[in-house]
């Protein structure tokens, strides 16, 4: 199995959770492309599965980090084990580029690309905002968030 050193920046996925031995922390990281494909611009160029074995930064992974931060990642990647895997990146160094908003309850922010939409189980709205701030537009349904800017793909909605 080949090992290469790697220079990333991605979103998480999930919350980072403790890993299988003790002071280790696992997370998955979406990676989007520098320039996207048009035909599918959200597509993720690569999905990651991290983990890390430094105490320093397995603290910071688990009590800072959450799902929508964008991290710029240094490390080993290896190919995953079947062709069924995810790679895998033993991180090395961590850097939070920026920080996914804080969720609502009951709304729910989500991030796609560039975009953070807002997800609320009280209303079919969803407000689209860029990840600067900038107000994008309102879509009448979460199916219709796309048409506001012509690149984003919605999450399926969970009532």
């Amino acid at each position: 199995m080949t090992a290469t050193a790697i220079t990333v920046e991605g979103y998480t996925d999930t919350p980072p959770k403790p890993g299988t031995t003790p002071g280790t922390a696992r997370f998955t990281l979406i990676h989007f492309p520098a320039t996207p494909d048009r035909a599918a611009p959200e597509a993720p160029e690569a999905l990651l599965e991290c983990s890390t074995t430094h105490p320093g930064l397995t603290h910071f992974l688990l009590n800072q980090v959450q799902p929508g931060d964008l991290l710029h990642v240094t490390g080993t990647l290896t190919r995953p084990p079947d062709d069924t895997g995810l790679a895998r990146l033993q991180v090395e160094t961590l850097n939070v580029r920026d920080v996914a908003p804080p969720v609502l309850d009951p709304l729910a922010v989500e991030r796609s690309g560039s975009y953070f939409y807002v997800l609320d189980a009280r209303s079919h709205q969803v407000p689209v905002f860029t990840h600067a701030g900038k107000w994008i537009g309102q879509a009448n349904t979460p199916d219709a968030v796309g048409h506001l800017t012509g690149t984003l793909t919605t999450r399926p909605r969970h009532d």
